[in-house]
């Protein structure tokens, strides 16, 4: 059975800030409401919500022209990374969504981890572009790029034998 309710803010998929929704009991019930989306849409909810509305409009204004220029600001900022490269260009590390987030705030944009929209984790060296959700209006494309740094050759193996420590054997051995 659907459920009617108003939004409160801005929901990917489902509407805008006071649309009137119908929506599953469940949805609304376990989500929507708990997070303080959403309101049931009751009589009294619709006129106390009517007053509010030119508010929350004006609030929403600020706060989208704020996340214009924030996007303004993280579009004309360039992320450089650098990671340490093994044998054939493929990185030990990668550069995730917390890594960029961690930047843009390092640059003076602050971002939600959340916000950053990837696939998965950046594994290769070279240019890549990222979308970054500002607003639910505003998404910007910001350019990332991988440098490889080669990583040290560490082997188990000594690369001269007489510079290994005698093993206790050789020690057993000498001791006869």
């Amino acid at each position: 059975m659907a459920q009617s309710v108003i939004l409160i803010s801005d929901v990917p998929g489902l509407g805008q800030l006071g649309d009137n929704c119908k929506v599953k009991e469940g949805f609304a019930r376990n989500y929507l409401i708990p997070q303080k989306l959403a309101m049931y849409a009751t009589p009294d909810a619709l006129r106390r919500f009517e007053k509010q509305k030119a508010k929350l409009l004006q609030e929403r204004e600020k706060e989208l022209s704020r996340s214009k220029s924030n996007a303004d600001k993280i579009s004309q900022v360039g992320l450089v990374f650098e990671r340490q490269v093994g044998q054939g260009g493929r990185l030990f590390g990668s550069v995730t969504p917390l890594d960029i987030a961690g930047e843009l705030s390092k640059q003076g944009a602050s971002v939600q981890k959340k916000s950053i929209l990837m696939n998965g984790a950046i594994r290769t060296v070279g240019d890549h572009m990222i979308r970054v959700r500002i607003h639910s209006q505003v998404i910007v494309d910001v350019p990332v790029k991988v440098v490889g740094r080669e990583a040290k050759k560490t082997s188990e193996f000594a690369e001269h034998p007489e510079s290994l420590v005698e093993t206790p054997l050789q020690q057993a051995d000498e001791d006869y």
